[in-house]
């Protein structure tokens, strides 16, 4: 479904870019007009088809371009890592991919993230999120600079256990979040966002994947 409706509109938009820089060369306001408002319209069709879409599967060509295993949701994508890091070490290596440890800002995505876990190991299975609160106990932050604005605790936490709890873990007592030791290894989510490269890749290289 996805493949059918965007790259269409993709090509339609790639094209008129070139017709707006050839247009440039011309002394003719009237088309270059013309022909930035249906760029912008074919644009804003692209981004409210994939909006409404929700997820996409991991095979689809906005996250192919990142390699495989990854998978789109809400303008990001997300990869879960079925590898034993600690939370620094997990940070480090979503950096390594032009990312971070996952942030969650809603239930919707963060029950997303989820189903990606159970599609590589068929269980709640605990892993690092990109929460900590290192700088000052009991200021959680997201190691992306997002606001943290949800919260999902389990009940009872977090309570900074022997002083020495700084990491959020996920899927702890199956659904909730956990305060836990940074040093423990865990899988982990990786995030990064494709909207800002949608346009690069399928605009000005203009190709599609294999």
């Amino acid at each position: 479904m996805h493949k059918i409706l965007l790259y269409p509109f993709w090509r339609l938009c790639n094209a008129i870019l070139y017709l707006i820089i050839w247009s440039l060369y011309l002394d003719n306001y009237k088309l270059k007009h013309f022909l930035t408002c249906i760029f912008v319209l074919f644009i804003s069709l692209c981004y409210l088809h994939n909006f409404k879409q929700g997820p996409l599967p991991c095979s689809d060509p906005v996250c192919l371009r990142h390699g495989s295993g990854w998978s789109a949701y809400n303008g990001r994508c997300f990869r879960f890592f079925n590898f034993l890091h600690s939370w620094i070490d997990a940070e480090k290596q979503c950096l390594g991919y032009d990312g971070n440890l996952a942030s969650v800002h809603s239930y919707e995505e963060y029950t997303f993230i989820q189903d990606l876990i159970k599609s590589h190991t068929q269980a709640s299975t605990e892993a690092w999120l990109g929460g900590y609160d290192a700088v000052k106990e009991g200021t959680w932050l997201w190691s992306d600079g997002s606001k943290l604005n949800l919260e999902i605790w389990a009940p009872g936490e977090p309570n900074n256990y022997n002083r020495n709890e700084n990491c959020i873990v996920m899927n702890y007592q199956c659904d909730n979040w956990n305060d836990y030791s940074c040093d423990v290894e865990k899988p982990f989510v990786c995030v990064k966002k494709w909207r800002n490269l949608t346009l690069h890749h399928l605009l000005i290289d203009g190709d599609s994947p294999q």
